[in-house]
């Protein structure tokens, strides 16, 4: 510990930037900071980190330290330390945020009394589930252990676990093309490996339309809602993916594509390679994406505006994590809502507005996550059926 965090506990510090101080700890707070320059220099460390969430030197390894070395010291205090696969906290104003490494600080002498309709919901996380259609309109509901072998076409369906592949049929050998979708209702998530090898993560409340096996000179599917590609690469035939207007076209790259219909923006991230985005009406106003950035369609104009990104923030959800950064709550909960199959209802219109940044696993149970988001104070939660108040 430095000598400033010897003279001071660390909670006043946390109680100074949230403006819950006391009249006793304002004054043992202004002595503090006040008995060395040292102290401002740290609290200012300290205050930027927390509406950044980024320290400003990235060698300042005395401050970074100092962040570790916290811990420990924190026995004695009246503070709950979270698990380690949670980082979230909200904002006193919608412009501010904090992420204290794997920790978020409340004072539980002032934790509202009121703070329990979370912790009592029991609405589990979603699951692996489908429903496959076929070409002729029959279909067959796909879940998690239920395996299934069917055929089209000489192709072999294979449903294992939690994904369906195609395998062994040639381009050559198809006489006519023949269409599967793949449907994943709200609630659930599944993975497919398409005739060509490419991968497909398919997330809450999407449709994906694709041949079983791949004839011509292009690779196309169709996508509703939102998925992680993987895609097989392949320079004498592109693979498209066409979503309300737009087409995303790759040779063997790795992209997220966010195209949900009640959204209005299109969303499309590359993680590795290449992409080139533009819109069915205007072909050759191609935006190229490189690793990193991110392009966003207006549907209402097909205005296509490219962007850099947190990658994370877009393909979090495929390695089973939500990652918000600072977000805003009404954002937040609609992602949640679709993952949960619950409705959300906002009692207070400014909620909507408050910001967060954190990581949360996506197979923790509903009331696990919004019991912390309560502990924040900032929000509260009633439960009715399926039904989210947040008040």
């Amino acid at each position: 510990m430095t000598e400033m965090q010897n003279n001071i506990d660390f909670i006043i510090i946390w109680k100074k930037i949230n403006d819950k101080l006391s009249v006793r700890q304002e004054k043992e707070f202004n002595q503090w900071l006040k008995a060395d320059y040292s102290h401002q220099v740290f609290f200012e460390k300290v205050l930027h980190y927390y509406k950044t969430g980024e320290v400003k030197n990235a060698r300042d390894h005395d401050f970074i330290n100092a962040w570790k070395s916290i811990e420990p010291h924190l026995k004695d205090q009246k503070i709950r330390r979270m698990p380690d696969w949670i980082k979230i906290s909200a904002s006193v104003a919608a412009t501010v945020l904090i992420m204290l490494s794997v920790y978020l600080f409340v004072d539980t002498t002032t934790e509202s009394e009121n703070v329990t309709t979370a912790r009592e919901m029991i609405i589990p996380p979603g699951s692996s589930k489908a429903r496959l259609i076929f070409d002729d309109g029959e279909s067959v509901d796909l879940a998690e252990g239920r395996d299934f072998h069917g055929e089209v076409d000489g192709a072999q369906i294979l449903n294992k676990g939690n994904q369906i592949s195609y395998v062994g049929t040639k381009a050559t050998e198809v006489a006519e093309v023949k269409y599967n979708t793949l449907e994943i209702p709200r609630g659930a998530e599944y993975f497919v490996i398409l005739s060509d090898s490419t991968k497909v993560w398919l997330n809450s409340d999407s449709r994906l339309r694709y041949p079983t096996a791949f004839v011509g000179d292009v690779r196309q599917v169709e996508l509703e809602g939102e998925a992680y590609f993987e895609v097989t690469k392949n320079t004498a035939m592109p693979f498209q993916v066409v979503s309300q207007g737009q087409v995303v076209e790759v040779l063997g790259t790795e992209f997220n594509l966010s195209s949900y219909n009640n959204d209005d923006l299109i969303y499309t991230t590359l993680v590795e390679g290449q992409v080139k985005v533009y819109t069915e009406d205007n072909p050759e106003l191609t935006q190229t994406l490189v690793p990193g950035y991110q392009t966003y369609m207006y549907k209402e104009s097909g205005d296509i505006s490219v962007r850099k990104v947190d990658v994370n923030e877009y393909v979090a959800w495929k390695e089973g994590v939500f990652y918000f950064k600072n977000e805003n709550l009404e954002n937040m909960m609609h992602t949640i809502s679709r993952w949960y199959d619950i409705d959300v209802i906002f009692e207070q219109e400014r909620k909507r507005s408050l910001k967060f940044t954190g990581e949360i696993k996506r197979y923790e149970n509903l009331e696990r996550m919004l019991q912390l988001l309560e502990e924040t104070q900032e929000v509260n939660f009633t439960k009715e059926g399926k039904e989210i108040r947040i008040n």
